[in-house]
């Protein structure tokens, strides 16, 4: 599960405390906040071409560690105005 949730976030964290523990199996939860993610894509194209990140970051060990070898992925963010966070939107921008 990749998240954004913040301790503030009370409702988003009841419910994926309610999901891992209704879950057969182990879930692992990965929490962007506690990860080091320098910032999105520049549409730079060097990693599709050559593997060569821009940003020293901790974002290919996340999809190394937990979505390459997931069965299933879920994702747990926040809407706020009528979008999901900006964190969120590098993860996502970065797995394009």
């Amino acid at each position: 599960m990749i998240t954004d949730a913040l301790e503030t976030d009370v409702s988003l964290d009841n419910m994926i405390e309610i999901f891992v523990k209704l879950m057969p199996s182990e879930v692992k939860v990965v929490n962007l906040n506690e990860t080091d993610i320098k910032g999105g894509c520049l549409g730079c194209l060097k990693c599709a071409a050559t593997n060569i990140r821009f940003y020293p970051d901790e974002l290919m060990n996340i999809f190394e560690k937990a979505i390459v070898e997931a069965d299933e992925i879920v994702y747990a963010f926040k809407v706020q105005d009528r979008y999901f966070s900006a964190l969120m939107k590098a993860f996502q921008d970065r797995f394009f």
